[in-house]
């Protein structure tokens, strides 16, 4: 008991976005005669682009021709899913409903109905009083006895999608050839602050919303600008939610901008004191040449660790070894000659 109502809410919770199809379909002829097993495959087209996590069905039959008597899961694309639940009790009526964590990959058999004739009459309406998925519109007909399942094109055709960076702005471009009962676009953006983490994306943020055209068969083109003054040395990703007056919704293509140090930065050497081995992180706000040499405190060049290296705009990291030299006291002096010429020298400890 307790399991099917966390199973109902669950499924409540999933669908309450969800499109709904009805459709009329018909059952193979029944005159071949009574007694007979009739199986019934519901086929779905690809689902690679979609993320469907979850689908709920309702077929209504003549149960003065047929029985239901299983739902065979053998072979079937459902069998991705971590909860399944079918209800063949109720007279004239099958249910089924199943749901994941991940979507449903590929295509072919959704699932296949295993009905046994009761009489010889002819053919068998058969009619999806509801047929739901979390994503998609979702269509039926049936071929030479096979249901055949389609997830309509999303409400809104994207062509293209930009992002542009000018100055302290980020221009987001995007254009629609068509749009159905399109609600709008929130505009949502992501950070990574340091180029040496590459995993460190904070939370999607909604920043703006564009509002849609509706149902439109014509081109759109769409602009929003983000204001970005004060970023540093890490990435901005962009992507856009288009939702739809019924709340379905789906995500664009992500696209990604990175934001060079805005001045020329050397931290100090880590670890330090130091036992052999350290790292010097530096910062460039553009393109340029870098020079990196060793001193001892009588200020003779002992090595140097780049010589004129060319770097780009960032955040970079050098290791120095020191393994064949004394313990004491040192200075990094770095020298970077871009737009600009910087130059900065610390101190380290090197001990044993």
């Amino acid at each position: 008991m307790i399991r099917n109502f966390l199973f109902g809410c669950l499924f409540f919770l999933l669908f309450t976005t969800l499109t709904i199809a009805q459709v009329n379909v018909v059952l193979p002829d029944t005159s071949i005669g009574s007694d007979q097993d009739l199986i019934v495959p519901i086929i779905v087209d690809t689902l690679d682009s979609y993320n469907v996590i979850a689908l709920d069905f309702k077929l209504v039959y003549d149960s003065n021709l047929l029985t239901a008597e299983d739902t065979l899961l053998s072979n079937s694309l459902v069998k991705q899913f971590m909860f399944l639940q079918s209800n063949l009790s109720i007279p004239d009526t099958i249910s089924f409903a199943g749901f994941g964590i991940s979507g449903l990959t590929g295509g072919d058999t959704l699932i296949k109905i295993l009905f046994h004739s009761t009489t010889n009459s002819g053919i068998c309406p058969l009619t999806f009083s509801q047929f739901q998925f979390n994503e998609g519109e979702p269509t039926a007909n049936i071929t030479n006895g096979i249901v055949r399942v389609n997830l309509a094109p999303i409400p809104v055709e994207l062509s293209s999608f930009v992002a542009e960076k000018h100055h302290n702005r980020i221009v987001l471009k995007w254009t629609t050839l068509s749009e159905k009962n399109n609600y709008g676009f929130f505009v949502q953006r992501a950070i990574r602050q340091n180029k040496t983490v590459p995993d460190a994306i904070e939370t999607w943020q909604e920043i703006g919303f564009i509002e849609g055209k509706g149902t439109i068969s014509e081109r759109n083109d769409y602009q929003f600008v983000d204001n970005v003054e004060n970023f540093s040395d890490c990435f901005l990703y962009y992507r856009l939610k288009q939702i739809d007056i019924s709340a379905s919704y789906k995500f664009s293509p992500v696209r990604q901008l990175y934001f060079a140090p805005t001045e020329f930065a050397v931290d100090q050497n880590y670890p330090n004191p130091f036992n052999s081995v350290t790292k010097i992180k530096f910062a460039t706000p553009t393109e340029g040449k870098v020079k990196i040499q060793v001193y001892n405190v009588q200020g003779q060049k002992i090595f140097s660790v780049t010589e004129r290296e060319k770097v780009t705009a960032g955040v970079h990291e050098i290791t120095i070894d020191m393994k064949d030299f004394p313990a004491g006291v040192y200075f990094y002096e770095i020298l970077f000659q871009g737009k600009k010429i910087f130059h900065q020298t610390n101190k380290m400890i090197y001990v044993k």
